[in-house]
């Protein structure tokens, strides 16, 4: 699901990419966890109370179906962002789940003024967090990112060596 080479530039090199963090979807895995716990404790229920008016096997069945939609769901957002840092240029992929568009943009280092990182208390037990990058006046914020931090030295140690090297 990661970009692939083709959205490389002669000469350029890949140095980092990342999607979203599955830790983020922590609730809907747990969320299907405990619909397979209820429903394996529907499929004991006519051994425990056997005067049902309809059967355990039908509504346990209906359960585990349920626990799959939140699974399901925390899957289709995974990968709506994605990043790439090449040695060139940050490469920010973002998937519409609507309507099903891919918008990728190329932000050269050149261009970029600043890279910082916000992080809620949830997101830094995590070790995720928002890497925004800023271009003049315009914020591209990448969501839940896992390590975040490490992102940042990245960009922060290409745009060093862009300075040094425009310098001379």
């Amino acid at each position: 699901m990661f970009m692939v080479n083709w959205h490389l530039l002669p000469n350029e090199k890949k140095i980092h990419n990342t999607t979203m963090s599955r830790k983020v979807f922590l609730k809907y895995y747990f969320a299907a966890v405990m619909l397979v716990v209820l429903s394996l404790a529907v499929f004991m229920m006519p051994y425990l109370m056997p005067s049902l008016p309809i059967p355990a096997e039908i509504v346990g069945i209906v359960l585990i179906v349920l626990a799959l939609v939140p699974a399901g769901i925390a899957e289709t957002k995974k990968c709506r962002e994605m990043i790439l840092i090449t040695t060139d240029r940050i490469l920010v992929r973002k998937f519409d789940n609507v309507s099903g568009s891919v918008n990728i943009e190329a932000i050269p280092f050149d261009k970029l003024t600043n890279v910082r990182v916000k992080q809620t208390r949830t997101q830094r037990m995590l070790h995720i967090g928002d890497v925004v990058f800023v271009i003049v006046t315009t914020e591209h914020v990448l969501k839940d990112i896992d390590n975040p931090y490490k992102i940042e030295k990245a960009v922060y140690r290409i745009m060093e060596k862009e300075k040094l090297r425009a310098r001379g």
